[in-house]
């Protein structure tokens, strides 16, 4: 069984302070507003001088929350979710690809976000939510836990909506006669991009918080994070859950 669905809506801010709250829930984790998003983390952070596109990707990781039965049915107490996202400064295009990592291939929620300027008015955004929610198999229980995760991505892209537009209005208003900032991992993937230009090794990376970790790939969300991106008010879920809405309506 295959559902597809696609939503639009029209955003009252425009693009790129748009695509500035979007990023920024997702470094704002673990956040109180979504304490089932447990973790959120980015690699693969890339930018491209020769077409301007930054890209990355990003690792989500959401409590369940479910009845004991429900548990024993999924066989998992959370959720793993990805995306690609690609931002395009030259073209004002955003394209967030996320898919579901648990329960694959018995059930498989895939999503596009897209961000782009509204076509008649370049104050406002057009954002486009397509999901495919798809059921590969037949077991005892699969409808039950269907309508869980479907209603918990949902619930996480509801709420991860919320967060956008509060940022949103913060953005539109404070940057009314300016240009807002880059995304942080369009910060992060230029300076990258700018040490190894200049022969430079590779720095470690930095969570949110500032703190170097890892390769120079990876960075995560955390607490008191500065601008934003990602696994957000659903770390990755949040942006999927999106997408499972389309699907599911």
């Amino acid at each position: 069984m295959v559902r597809t669905g696609e939503l639009e809506f029209v955003i009252d801010c425009p693009w790129d302070a748009a695509i500035l709250a979007f990023q920024s829930k997702f470094w704002k984790i673990p956040n109180p507003k979504v304490p089932e998003v447990k973790e959120c983390k980015f690699s693969n952070i890339k930018y491209d001088a020769e077409t301007g596109i930054t890209s990355f990707r990003r690792f989500g990781r959401v409590a369940m929350n479910a009845p004991r039965l429900l548990l024993r049915v999924a066989g998992t107490d959370e959720l793993i979710v990805w995306s690609d996202t690609t931002i395009d400064r030259k073209k004002k295009m955003l394209v967030s690809k996320g898919w579901n990592e648990t329960f694959r291939p018995r059930l498989e929620l895939d999503e596009v976000t897209t961000f782009q300027p509204h076509p008649e008015d370049a104050t406002k955004t057009l954002l486009t939510l397509k999901g495919t929610l798809s059921i590969n198999i037949s077991f005892l229980g699969i409808g039950m836990l269907e309508k869980f995760v479907v209603n918990k991505y949902k619930d996480l892209a509801k709420k991860g909506r919320e967060m956008e537009k509060e940022d949103m209005a913060e953005y539109k208003e404070r940057y009314k006669s300016e240009t807002p900032p880059m995304c942080k991992c369009e910060i992060m993937a230029r300076e990258e991009y700018e040490k190894q230009k200049a022969g430079g090794q590779s720095e470690e990376s930095k969570t949110a918080d500032g703190k170097a970790e890892g390769d120079a790939s990876a960075a995560s969300g955390g607490a008191g994070s500065g601008e934003g991106a990602g696994a957000g008010a659903g770390a990755g879920a949040g942006t999927a859950g999106a997408g499972a809405a389309a699907a599911s309506s």
